[in-house]
């Protein structure tokens, strides 16, 4: 769902890859429109699917009273790792990268492409 509906990467290089600037301009309108309707559709599944989500959790509240406070110490702590969670697995290729790049001798290209292959996986 999320690469059709929202990533734009394909439409974009297409009107960049086009011979003339008036096909381009006209590749550009047809393209505008179709990403602004799939950025509509995007987002009303994510709203539907959000009221889904919060009447599904408003009913288990409802029913199971002794757990709600279980849920949203969880729902916190599912959240706050879920904002670290970024910075800790882009720190490790950053240092890495930075060493190689700072060396005085520029012979470590071997850093350099492991802090690469880190940041893919």
């Amino acid at each position: 769902m999320l690469r059709f509906f929202v990533l734009t990467e394909k439409d974009v290089l297409e009107v960049k890859l086009q011979k003339t600037k008036k096909m381009a301009i006209n590749m550009k309108k047809m393209k505008l429109k179709y990403i602004k309707i799939k950025f509509t559709i995007f987002f009303i599944i994510n709203l539907i699917l959000l009221g889904l989500f919060w009447y599904y959790l408003t009913s288990f509240n409802a029913i199971y009273e002794n757990t709600q406070i279980y849920l949203i110490i969880n729902t916190c702590i599912s959240f706050g790792v879920s904002l670290f969670y970024p910075f800790i697995i882009n720190l490790f290729p950053m240092i890495i990268r930075n060493c190689a790049l700072k060396s005085k001798k520029k012979n470590k290209k071997y850093l350099y492409k492991i802090s690469q292959i880190i940041q893919i996986i």
